[in-house]
């Protein structure tokens, strides 16, 4: 069932790859919003050594301009697109369920992947197995409070399509972290108005700092680390 799931899901995304950046040109304020927060939560981040995984056409890595960027996706097509691109980055085609890899990161991301891997507790086994103690791994991925109004948004043909995913709620992902000797940093939230609209959308700005909206932003995100004895 897993292996099933797994390849339905890759399948998905090959066949997206060569219309991928139109998708995201198309909703370019979600995206330049997820490449701001992710530059922001990693200080001095041209002197950084970054892993990225499932890092699609490698948009996010490239905005970045760490010091040694690595990219790795399950998709084939993506990882072709991703290489033609961008030659100073080091794309390969891999798995977080098979990930091999050697080298330290002082960074590993993972935005908008979680929700579409078939065995979450699997993957976060495997994050542990290639990080080191001072790794900070950064999670992003959509709240699940908007999943109607992004299956609808889908289905109007006004953002990009999901494929197979699965919104995993706080607690849930929170118990995994445990089970796996992780513990969360901080955890916060983005992008409470998706497009740009005048005027209103200056409330992305500061709404994350009132507590009882804060929630309610698209954009949820994780820092972990590993504990420490």
């Amino acid at each position: 069932m897993f292996n099933m799931i797994n390849k339905k899901i890759i399948k998905h995304f090959d066949r997206l790859a060569n219309s991928y950046d139109n998708f995201k040109e198309r909703n370019y304020y979600y995206y330049d919003c997820l490449k701001e927060l992710y530059y922001h939560l990693i200080p001095d981040v041209k002197n950084k050594r970054i892993l990225e995984i499932g890092c699609g056409t490698g948009a996010l890595i490239t905005h970045l301009k760490p010091k040694y960027g690595v990219g790795i996706d399950a998709s084939k097509n993506m990882i072709e697109v991703a290489r033609k691109k961008n030659k100073k980055i080091k794309f390969e085609v891999m798995s977080i369920e098979n990930i091999k890899i050697k080298e330290m990161f002082d960074y590993i991301l993972l935005a908008d992947v979680i929700e579409h891997l078939p065995n979450i507790n699997e993957a976060i086994k495997n994050l542990n197995k290639i990080s080191y103690k001072d790794s900070i791994i950064i999670l992003s991925m959509a709240n699940p409070f908007w999943e109607p109004i992004l299956l609808l948004a889908e289905k109007f043909g006004l953002k990009m399509p999901e494929g197979p995913h699965y919104r995993i709620g706080f607690k849930k992902f929170n118990k995994i972290l445990i089970k796996n000797d992780f513990k969360i940093i901080q955890k916060g939230y983005r992008l409470l108005i998706p497009k740009k609209i005048p005027i209103i959308h200056h409330l992305n700005k500061f709404f994350y700092k009132i507590p009882f909206i804060r929630g309610l932003g698209l954009i949820e995100y994780y820092i972990i680390k590993k504990k420490t004895a």
